[in-house]
């Protein structure tokens, strides 16, 4: 993007310097230094007069080398690696207050202290640094400001950039306060090709756009998420002629996209309106905008008509942002055409987009880096002409309605960075060339209907971190092959294919995964020992994997640090680890539907789902299980378990579901908390567990908090009643249908049958009412004691 070019005497303070800075001048910076209160990264270490007297040789300082007087003070906050992501801004920033002893340095041209936790008295910008008239340069971006931005600022008569905007790097500290301004009619006094007061409060400003067209120098004005209420202000003649960037997005523009006041403005290079609820038609003046390098409306929920849009005379476009933004229609046919194209990155994600990757793609498109079109309504074929896109590094068309084949044209893609296909219904086998794409990281072509095997050299991504084929009809046979040259490998997931995963029990992989799903590929019979080197899973599925082996000792030792781990449907046996407890990271742990026997162990305390069921585990609950205050999701159906219900499990305040039916549970079921209210959602979550009575049962307890004798022998005798009655049901409805083929052909049988199915309809019927009779008079004898 468009930056102010440095002056002269910028250039000259970065060049070599001779001689000694002067002792006053010294002064002032040693008395800067003592307002500091940390320096964690020991940036003003050299700044001690007792190593070096010349202040010009101290670090972040630069003299004039005619002069000796200091004319820079460039001390922003970088990380030593300059990645903010591993080493955030806050960890190395200055901290203290900013010394009016700054006055002194009445040459300086240039001041920068961005990044840094320093600020003026009372947390606000220093009213005096407008005394510093030589000021060219002032940089106070990521900073933690309070208060109003001082008018003195105005007096910087030869100030030509200025930086207030606060980027979020500073987010923890930043909390709670606010940097704003009434008025900035003082920045008409100054000669400015810079401005950037992002995410300054500007809502009370009403003029903003008349007071920056009084600015004519401007080349660069960013004003985003300032809280601007309109763009659409009335401007007879625009002075900006020279405005190569203009950023806004972020701002409540809830007004016509076409009366923006911007839109004449020829000499504009970067255009940004994200996120800042314009709508309706775009102007026709887009298309006159022929110097236009970047146009971003993403994340315009304000329904901008973007068929309206003249865009295919835009031939200097190189970034047309375009994500999120509810927009429909054929949109590829509106780009521009031009030969040859300068179109980078095309982002159109997150829309009603229709229609087809157009045919000339790979032609009018070979600078192309980043194609984002997921998550739309596109149809037809990927062309094999996509291959000409040499320069292309992301790939993105997931969530749409492709078809047919993949080309194996995709080979070609020799930059390719991000490949998502998912999805979409593209049919056919995986083109082996996938291979061939040595710079991939992410591969992910699941949710399509690509059929068989899995070409083997995919093993030789040795760049790949993410590798999902899940959700496909992928057969065959998956070795070693396939994963000896994933390196990096990080996630994979081959679930819900038809795979058989084979490799040595001595194999040593080369990665270390953080997610493996495997579920519904065939891995057994025995637990995959090549599982044992991974220490690093976060997320393990191996559901329905036709494992039939017990757990391995050292299964809580290697997923000590995981917090999901799926293994249903399988036939693992044997006991849990006594340990599981010390996985005290896992939050999902679903085994049901194996074969497992023995006590429920103590569990992992920070649980939020636990699915146990259909197996055999006997014994009683654990009586901490109460402990496990996460615990969400509740599922020990079908196994043996017996004993009573512990009261602990009252205790758990965030759960919304258990089932604790078919187990020998007996005495009273405990009140309270959750259980008072789950019994309505799930009233068979107590099923087939007789011995347990009390509410919200239609079963009494007796004073040992058992079920009374009469509600046992009525349950007793409610179920031999229904299974007299189904047996007898289901065997009149064989024998009817056996006899009746019989009597079908025989005459005489037929006779024969009537008459006795007239003697046996009495018999039955005495059989029944003798038994009924005989439950009655027990009942009544029953109840009689």
């Amino acid at each position: 993007m468009a930056a102010a070019s440095p002056t002269s005497s910028n250039r000259q303070a970065l060049g070599h310097h001779h001689g000694s800075c002067l002792p006053h001048e010294r002064d002032a910076l040693l008395a800067f230094k003592q307002g500091i209160t940390s320096d964690p990264s020991g940036r003003l270490a050299s700044w001690d007069e007792g190593k070096e007297q010349d202040c010009c040789k101290w670090r972040g300082i630069r003299c004039s080398n005619q002069t000796n007087r200091v004319i820079a003070i460039q001390l922003r906050n970088t990380p030593p690696d300059g990645d903010l992501k591993r080493h955030p801004a806050w960890e190395t920033a200055l901290a203290g207050q900013i010394s009016p002893s700054l006055i002194s340095l009445q040459h300086l041209e240039r001041l920068d202290l961005s990044e840094n936790d320093i600020s003026g008295p009372a947390g606000r910008v220093p009213e005096f640094l407008g005394l510093l008239k030589n000021l060219r340069y002032l940089n106070l971006s990521g900073m933690t400001f309070t208060g109003e931005v001082p008018p003195q600022l105005g007096n910087l008569s030869k100030l030509h950039y200025l930086d207030l905007s606060r980027p979020n790097l500073f987010a923890p500290v930043l909390l709670g306060t606010s940097l704003y301004s009434t008025d900035i009619s003082w920045l008409s006094n100054l000669p400015l090709h810079y401005i950037d007061m992002s995410s300054v409060d500007l809502s009370r400003i009403v003029d903003w756009a008349h007071v920056v067209n009084m600015v004519p120098s401007l080349n660069v004005l960013r004003l985003s998420e300032c809280s601007l209420a309109s763009a659409n202000e009335s401007i007879q003649h625009v002075n900006l002629t020279g405005l190569e960037e203009l950023s806004l997005f972020g701002n409540n523009f809830d007004h016509p996209v076409a009366s923006c006041w911007f839109w004449n403005l020829t000499s504009l290079q970067y255009l940004l309106l994200a996120a800042t609820f314009l709508h309706g038609q775009m102007p026709y003046a887009l298309g006159g905008m022929a110097s236009l390098k970047e146009l971003d409306l993403s994340n315009s929920v304000g329904s901008i008509d973007i068929m309206t849009a003249n865009m295919s005379s835009l031939c200097s476009l190189e970034n047309l942002d375009l994500h999120c933004s509810y927009l429909s229609g054929d949109v590829l046919q509106l780009l521009p055409q031009c030969f040859p194209n300068k179109l980078k990155e095309l982002h159109l994600g997150g829309n009603k987009f229709t229609g087809m990757l157009p045919d000339w793609i790979g032609q009018q498109w070979s600078s192309l880096q980043i194609l984002e079109l997921y998550s739309n309504g596109f149809t037809g074929h990927v062309r094999f002409d996509i291959g000409m896109l040499n320069n292309l590094h992301t790939l993105q068309l997931y969530e749409n309605q492709f078809t047919g084949p993949l080309p194996s044209e995709i080979g070609m893609l020799n930059n390719l960075v991000v490949l998502n296909l998912s999805d979409n219904i593209f049919t056919g086998p995986l083109p082996s060339e996938i291979g061939m794409l040595i710079n991939l990281l992410t591969l992910d072509l699941s949710n399509n209907r690509f059929t068989g095997s899995v070409p083997s050299n995919i093993g030789m991504l040795s760049n790949l971190t993410y590798m999902d084929l899940s959700n496909n009809s992928l057969s065959g046979i998956i070795t070693r092959e396939h994963f000896d040259g994933l390196e990096r490998l990080k996630t994979i997931n081959l679930s819900k294919n038809i795979l058989r995963i084979v490799v040595d029990p001595e194999w040593f992989p080369p990665f270390k995964l953080q997610r493996a799903t495997f579920a519904s590929c065939q891995m057994g019979p025995l637990f995959p020992a090549w599982l044992r080197l991974q220490t690093d899973i976060d997320n393990l599925d191996v559901s329905n994997t036709s494992i039939f082996d017990s757990l391995p000792d050292w299964f809580v030792t290697t997923f000590y640090n995981a917090t999901e781990v799926y293994m249903s449907n399988n036939g693992i046996n044997g006991t849990l680890p006594k340990n599981l407890e010390n996985m005290t990271s896992l939050n999902i742990l679903y085994l049901d539907s194996n074969k497992l026997t023995g006590q429920i162990p103590q569990l992992p305390i920070n649980l939020y789902s636990l699915d146990i069921s259909r197996n055999y585990f006997s014994g009683p609950l654990p009586q901490k299980i109460g402990d496990m205050h996460l615990l969400e999701s509740l599922d020990i159906s079908g196994n043996n378990l017996y004993g009573q219900i512990p009261q602990s499990l009252s205790n758990l305040t965030y759960l919304g579901s258990l089932n604790l039916s078919h187990n020998d549970l007996t005495g009273r079921i405990p009140s309270g908390g959750q259980l008072d209210t789950l019994y309505a959602q799930n009233p068979l979550m107590y099923d087939g567990n007789i011995g347990l009575c009390g509410y919200p049962l239609q079963k009494n307890c007796n004073g040992s908090g058992e079920p009374k004798h009469s509600d046992l022998k009525r349950d007793g005798q409610d179920s031999k009643v229904l299974t007299l009655s189904f047996g007898l049901g289901l065997g009149y409805v064989v024998g009817l249908w056996t006899v009746f083929c019989v009597m079908l052909f025989k005459r005489s049988w037929r006779l024969a049958y009537f008459q006795l199915f007239d003697k046996a309809y009495d018999k039955f019927f005495v059989f029944l009412s003798c038994y009924m009779g005989e439950m009655d008079k027990n009942d009544s004898e029953t109840l009689g004691h």
